[in-house]
């Protein structure tokens, strides 16, 4: 496992790679200590660039960085016939912090809302066809261990109020604000 953080407008960003996908990501307090890198490679060195290019304001797309999803089990490949008789679960030995199945679909969701634009929880619930899962997107971008790569700070309250956010709300504020210019 590799591990690179630096300073932005946030605090210290803290990022965790294995196999060249991104394994988690942490936000911590400006005073901590920076990790050095260690161990990075050609394919590293572009994430890094996009994610330093966004703290500057730069409008980036991190739709296509490899997240490596801990605690789901992908679904499996099917065989030549096309047939597969397993579903992706939960795996154990959880690393970057694990989701369960749908907190992954509904973090892959999340992925896809454009930079500077926000959804409600509601909005999201109701994409998956029920808004009673308001409170299950709630939980989803609690349990998300990539900030800023899957936007759960672009999730707010249906009346437009911020709602809640694992980094908490200063911080949610601070990138709400960086996204639209202000």
């Amino acid at each position: 496992m590799s591990r690179i953080s630096f300073k932005n407008l946030i605090g210290i960003l803290e990022i965790d790679f294995e196999d060249n996908r991104i394994n988690r990501i942490r936000i911590l307090p400006i005073t901590s200590s920076l990790s050095k890198k260690m161990n990075s490679s050609a394919t590293l060195t572009p994430i890094i660039q996009k994610i330093q290019d966004y703290f500057q304001g730069k409008k980036v797309d991190f739709q296509n960085i490899p997240l490596l999803f801990h605690g789901v089990t992908p679904p499996p490949i099917a065989d030549l016939s096309g047939q597969s008789d397993e579903v992706g679960s939960v795996s154990g030995g959880m690393k970057g912090g694990g989701v369960t199945p749908l907190q992954k679909e509904i973090l892959e969701r999340v992925r896809k809302i454009p930079y500077g634009m926000t959804k409600s929880y509601g909005e999201i619930a109701k994409e998956f066809g029920n808004r009673n899962l308001a409170r299950a997107v709630g939980q989803a971008c609690k349990a998300n261990p990539f900030p800023i790569l899957v936007p759960c700070h672009r999730v707010i309250q249906k009346g437009g109020g911020l709602g809640g956010y694992s980094q908490g709300l200063e911080i949610k504020k601070k990138l709400l604000e960086m996204e639209r210019g202000k």
